[in-house]
């Protein structure tokens, strides 16, 4: 559901889905993010990467999606990997 809690920076609208494929003469205007959404996986990286910046997480240098929170003597690493944290 990592997509689902994203917001979007652009406007989308679709067509919504019907039944016995007829075609509805609205459109939605999305949201938030869904899963098959060319900007989904851009939209989840910046609601995620922003989060972990607030609570004082750093990018790496090398690899944006490894972030670093040093903790006393601890070091906290967080990998993002499409729509999962490891």
């Amino acid at each position: 559901t990592a997509f689902l809690n994203s917001p979007l920076r652009e406007v989308i609208y679709i067509v919504p889905p019907t039944p016995e494929g007829r075609l509805w003469k609205t459109l939605w205007k999305l949201l938030k993010a869904l899963y098959g959404l060319k900007q989904s996986s851009r939209a989840w990286y910046e609601t995620v990467t922003q989060f972990l910046r607030e609570i004082n997480f750093r990018a790496c240098e090398s690899d944006p999606c490894v972030l670093i929170k040093l903790c006393g003597a601890t070091i906290v690493v967080v990998l993002l990997y499409v729509d999962d944290l490891l």
